[in-house]
């Protein structure tokens, strides 16, 4: 992944209080290593505050889904056997990772999910469906635009090329992800 691109979005949640306080030291950590807006953790951070955490792929722009993207299956898979052999498991659940598979309607995204669920298979790791949520609801779709336009100092039309392509990335129903295409 090129340097631009490091920093990946994932998911973590903490399942105690043991979870509560690793989130806690990551967060810190992460915001004192990034940028103001844009905190960055490491796989080294990672590996020393995973205790009694839930780890997400996260979305298209996670390290797994980026590494399908730009058709470097073998990385994708790496990351995931990194992630498993870091992230402990959930007593009673098995794996504390999951490969999130998401749908907001985009072109690739039936080969992104059917690739993802596909190496969850390989590896061995359980999958879950989720959206990919910006805003509450549908119609906060305008309310979000406004505030991109904001945080980069440009007008509403000005800041187009930032907005999401569709307005699916809203907090979706279980029903209304079921009707999502399947990948």
């Amino acid at each position: 992944i090129r340097d631009r691109e490091r920093g990946p979005h994932l998911v973590l949640l903490a399942r105690d209080m043991t979870g509560w306080g690793s989130l806690c030291h990551l967060v810190s950590a992460a915001h004192l290593a990034g940028t103001k807006g844009v905190p960055r953790y490491t796989h080294e951070l990672l590996q020393r505050h995973a205790e009694g955490l839930v780890l997400l792929t996260g979305c298209r722009h996670g390290e797994v889904a980026r590494r399908i993207l730009a058709g470097d299956e073998e990385g994708a898979r790496h990351a995931l056997r990194w992630y498993a052999e870091h992230v402990g498991d959930v007593p009673g659940i098995g794996s504390g990772v999951f490969v999130e598979l998401q749908h907001h309607l985009a072109p690739d995204d039936d080969l992104l999910v059917a690739r993802l669920a596909r190496l969850a298979g390989e590896v061995g790791l359980p999958t879950l469906v989720t959206s990919d949520a910006h805003y509450a609801t549908h119609d906060d779709r305008v309310l979000q635009d406004v505030l991109v336009a904001i945080r980069h100092g440009l007008t509403v039309d000005g800041s187009a090329h930032l907005r999401r392509h569709d307005g699916e990335y809203h907090l979706g129903s279980r029903a209304e992800l079921e009707l999502r295409p399947p990948g």
